[in-house]
């Protein structure tokens, strides 16, 4: 066991140190590769999750696909890439820290803390964005496109996208983080921003109450119907916490 966990450190170590001795072009690169192969996967899943659950519907079906929203969505790919480059020049610099720990355990428990931690803060910064100025001149944008597609998760004002990556980055920053814990967070970031985002709902109202502490497909349609309310990302803790989740929401589960 001890010669393989040794195995498996040397591994990530030697990803990580070939990640850090890449050229400023060769990141660049492979930061916007990265960021188009999952562009391209999460609409390939959504759309195969629209499909197999297209019969439980939680949203109105979408308008025509516009020139707008596919040119906000190429500029979200872009713009991430950046802040995956950003995130790159500080690892490098020794700012952003990475740990090798081959551990499940040790992913496991830091994918919660990410997950917890990341749910809050987008949470206040989410209704901070329905201020009346920043819902007007950034946030707002989003939300003309109310009745979501796959695509929509992506249909964000280039200052959104640089805010949720600086957050990410500035996250990073407090804490070495399990390299495997990273990866298994930012996996199930994109789950969540697709299932959010596909106007359909694929977890059963039998589940029960539990499921409903969980950032589901209909808890973000009903944000888009309902702008007031529905702030979370991850849960819905902070929102039934705060008194922010929508009234119908537990009652109206997997419903238009």
């Amino acid at each position: 066991m001890l010669a393989r966990d040794d195995r498996l450190v040397g591994a990530l170590e030697l990803i990580l140190a070939w990640t850090r001795n890449r050229t400023f072009v060769e990141a660049a690169s492979l930061s916007l590769l990265v960021n188009v192969v999952v562009f391209l996967l999460a609409l390939f899943v959504g759309e195969a999750i629209l499909r197999l659950w297209r019969k439980q519907k939680v949203a109105d079906p979408p308008l025509p696909l516009s020139r707008s929203e596919v040119a906000l969505a190429a500029a979200c790919v872009v713009l991430n890439s950046v802040v995956m480059l950003a995130g790159w020049l500080l690892f490098v610099r020794g700012i952003v820290n990475v740990d090798a720990d081959p551990s499940p355990l040790r992913w496991l428990v830091d994918l919660v803390i990410l997950t917890i931690v990341m749910d809050l803060a987008m949470y206040v910064t989410h209704r901070a964005a329905h201020h009346p100025i920043a819902f007007k001149y950034v946030h707002g944008i989003h939300h003309v496109y109310d009745k979501p597609r796959p695509l929509t998760l992506f249909v964000l004002h280039p200052i959104e996208v640089l805010g949720f990556g600086g957050l990410w980055i500035a996250v990073l920053c407090t804490h070495a983080f399990s390299l495997g814990g990273m990866l298994l967070y930012l996996t199930l970031n994109t789950t969540f921003g697709v299932v959010g985002h596909i106007g359909v709902e694929p977890l059963p109202r039998t589940w029960g109450k539990l499921v409903r502490l969980v950032g589901t497909s209909t808890f973000h349609a009903r944000h888009h119907q309902d702008p007031t309310s529905n702030y979370g990302f991850y849960t819905t803790v902070w929102d039934r916490l705060f008194k922010t989740l929508g009234k119908t929401y537990d009652e109206k589960f997997g419903t238009r």
